[in-house]
């Protein structure tokens, strides 16, 4: 024991200190020797979580800091700018849309892609980023982007902004109604039942987005636009007879339900 003291009392290695320690258990244990010392584990240092991205993957820069943005100036989620129907969702998309192409000086059609919008709604948002910031006291060019967006937050007029709904919008309620994917509904498959909802989602989409034939051709999997002509004439009664059936105020999500309920 005192050997074990004086090893203590002098810092001796760790080495030392079980070597004191087996010749005293062997004294105490009757000549075997006692358990080895366990040296004490370090805890392990806990793991910062690593923070969860919102967006879809392939959304590439800019397009992913200009919509980070807007949303934490709205105060919403960064999936309702791209994708919400409600009218301050389309608020949302339409400074997203005007900031980027206005900041970063990208094409119109390149946007229109990367937000699921149509070219005409990219105009139509830069015209009322010219009128916001005229009255504002930023510079669209120098001052930060922050202040650039929280300037348009505060004064874009809700009231010029179509509760106009995506591309992109309608693929995932079509989708989820339907209880497919949107990978499944822009891939080449064409068994029965995912054709039909392939073109009633292309019809939808003619019906209420402002995009192209083109347009939407290409976001259905880069599609020609006489596959999505094709659709649409296949889809007109029905698309007619759902319509008479709803509100014009009709989320796209009440149109997808009607239509499965008359397919069913």
């Amino acid at each position: 024991m005192a050997t074990l003291v004086a090893c203590v009392r002098t810092y001796a290695s760790a080495e030392e200190m079980r070597s004191a320690y087996r010749q005293i258990g062997a004294r105490l244990y009757g000549g075997v020797a006692a358990p080895a010392l366990q040296a004490t584990p370090e805890p392990e240092p806990e793991l910062e979580p690593e923070p969860i991205d919102p967006l879809p993957p392939g959304l590439p820069q800019p397009y992913r800091y200009v919509v980070m943005a807007v949303a934490a100036a709205l105060d919403m989620a960064p999936m309702s700018v791209l994708g919400g129907v409600a009218p301050e969702d389309c608020r949302g998309r339409s400074i997203a849309a005007a900031v980027t192409a206005h900041r970063f000086d990208l094409p119109p059609d390149s946007i229109a892609e990367q937000l699921g919008v149509g070219r005409g709604f990219v105009a139509e948002s830069l015209r009322t980023f010219e009128i916001v910031i005229s009255r504002a006291a930023v510079s669209a060019k120098w001052s930060d982007l922050g202040a650039v967006v929280a300037a348009c937050a505060m004064a874009w007029p809700l009231a010029d902004v179509r509760p106009a709904v995506t591309v992109r919008v309608v693929k995932q309620v079509f989708a989820d109604t339907f209880g497919v994917t949107v990978r499944e509904i822009e891939s080449v498959r064409r068994t029965k039942g995912l054709v039909a909802v392939r073109h009633m989602a292309m019809a939808v989409s003619k019906h209420l987005t402002s995009n192209s034939l083109p347009e939407i051709g290409h976001r259905f999997g880069g599609r020609d636009h006489t596959t999505v002509l094709h659709a649409c004439r296949k889809c007109a009664a029905l698309v007619e007879q759902v319509g008479a059936e709803l509100p014009d105020t009709a989320t796209v999500m009440d149109w997808a339900r009607a239509m499965r309920r008359v397919v069913s």
